[in-house]
């Protein structure tokens, strides 16, 4: 199998397991899903769930910026086609999600892993906790401009995919050298 087919594949799985996760949280009971959850490990798992949606953040806004500071300056791992199409498809859900105003599912896991341990949304919860939510959340009267700012972005990464291509074929080299005659 190619390489570009498998990468296509990754994608579209990655989208699958988003939408079936989604659509399994936010049924009407969801605390079925986590019935036998040991109530101790429910906090820190919540805390861990906004630390990995903060790295999911990070990876698009510092990757972007990577890619534009690289390209000048002639760094070929931003070409690097994992890294690109990862890239590109993780700020296309965000966009996507926006468009359809759909909740994201690590906001959604969160907010019932705190709820099932009995926590309100900004309160009792542990620094971690807070530190992190007041890094990755803001008030809700900002939603409009954040799903601008989504919209942005995915522009920007779409427009970097078509100006700074990703290889996915290495290129044979220029010089061959020949083995010398005796």
């Amino acid at each position: 199998m190619s390489r570009n087919r498998v990468l296509w594949l990754a994608v579209a799985a990655t989208l699958a397991v988003i939408v079936a996760v989604q659509v399994t949280s936010t049924s009407q009971d969801p605390s079925r899903f986590i019935a036998q959850a040991d109530i101790p490990t429910v906090t820190p798992g919540a805390d861990v769930l906004v630390g990995i949606h903060l790295a999911y953040c990070s990876f698009v806004v510092f990757g972007q910026l990577a890619i534009m500071i690289g390209w000048p300056l002639g760094w070929n791992w931003i070409r690097n086609p994992w890294f690109r199409v990862a890239h590109l498809a993780m700020i296309l859900i965000v966009a996507f999600e926006a468009v359809i105003d759909f909740e994201c599912p690590l906001t959604t896991w969160e907010r019932d892993l705190r709820t099932l341990a009995g926590q309100a949304a900004d309160e009792d919860m542990s620094f971690v906790g807070r530190l992190l939510r007041s890094v990755m959340f803001f008030d809700n009267s900002w939603e409009s401009v954040l799903h601008m700012c989504y919209y942005g972005i995915a522009a920007v990464v779409v427009a970097t995919v078509i100006l700074v291509p990703p290889r996915f074929r290495r290129q044979p080299s220029a010089a061959v050298t020949q083995a010398p005659s005796a």
